[in-house]
């Protein structure tokens, strides 16, 4: 699960997925549905093959582009799961339904279906399931800008991870959001604190993806400390991260920043090459986000400059993008 909001100068505010949100699409291209559709019809099949025939076909075939028939299907798989008493199928059914309303942009649905998800972990003592579910439902509390429900169930999740083992992806991504929630509410210190220890827990089961991320995202916190010597230390790493994962958007991203940090130390020179070269990157990936920003960074350096005509032509073009 991933959120972004961009202002000037500021990098994007992203949250960490949970496990509820993460399809890998390119499954779906190697999904079969019509034989997936005669497994579910074939009452000669197990009726947990059945279901878990019903859940892919739900969600491979529909989640992403049809998500209101993903309901549909994936509440067929809950019903008839639920006549027979499978609670596994039930949870797992509810999760697709979950997906489909958080795609379709009905938070509190999502919600109330995921709660139905967490008493089926608790029957089934799945304490893994119920820690995914309480971090996802974090998630969506941020989404609808409820920050003290966001915290209140990031840190129910992380409560239940000393009874489990090798739950240290779970436990970064909620301290990590807490980082984000903490940074949007201006507290920094906290911020940093949730972030160095999600960085920690990342690097310890090397997620490189979410290394990137977080040291972005410990440079855009120290830009508002004003400290922009550490600022520019954590950008140019996150750069270096994400150029080796080959991550345009999340290169374009860190380039922004540094921009920023440059032009906060006034080397203005170096904050325009960095600018320049968010812009080609985020252009040739299509970030409208990074684009308009850069431009916009762009148009401020040549103000510094004295540049009227440019700083002028790059802060409109910026501003019509935005």
């Amino acid at each position: 699960m991933h959120v972004a909001i961009v202002k000037i100068l500021r990098m994007k505010k992203t949250l960490f997925a949970l496990s509820l949100f993460v399809v890998h699409l390119a499954a779906q291209a190697q999904t079969n549905l019509d034989s997936l559709w005669s497994i579910w019809n074939n009452t000669s099949q197990s009726d947990t093959s059945r279901l878990d025939a019903m859940d892919r076909f739900a969600r491979d075939g529909y989640l992403f582009g049809q998500p209101d028939s993903a309901f549909y299907y994936a509440s067929m798989g809950y019903n008839y799961a639920k006549s027979k008493g499978l609670k596994q199928n039930m949870r797992q059914a509810l999760m697709t339904m979950a997906t489909s309303m958080r795609l379709q942009g009905e938070i509190d649905s999502a919600l109330i279906i995921l709660q139905q998800a967490r008493v089926l972990d608790k029957a089934l003592k799945d304490k893994r399931g119920e820690m995914i579910i309480l971090g996802t439902m974090g998630n969506l509390y941020n989404m609808q800008a409820n920050y003290p429900k966001a915290l209140e169930y990031f840190n129910k999740s992380l409560e239940l991870s000393p009874e489990l083992d090798d739950v240290e992806n779970i436990m970064a991504a909620c301290i990590g959001n807490i980082a984000v929630i903490h940074h949007e509410q201006g507290d920094y210190v906290k911020a940093l604190k949730y972030f160095e220890e999600s960085l920690v827990l990342f690097e310890k089961i090397n997620s490189q993806n979410a290394i990137a991320l977080t040291l972005c995202n410990i440079g855009n916190v120290y830009s508002g400390m004003k400290d922009h010597s550490a600022s520019l230390e954590y950008y140019q790493k996150g750069l270096e991260a994400n150029l080796a994962l080959g991550e345009k958007k999340g290169a374009a991203t860190a380039l922004n920043g540094l921009s920023s940090a440059y032009y906060n130390l006034k080397e203005y020179d170096k904050a325009l090459n960095a600018a320049e070269q968010a812009l080609e990157i985020a252009t040739e990936v299509k970030d409208q986000t990074v684009i308009a920003s850069a431009l916009h960074m762009i148009g401020t350096i040549y103000s510094k400059k004295g540049e009227w005509k440019k700083a002028i032509d790059y802060c409109t073009k910026g501003q019509t993008i935005a």
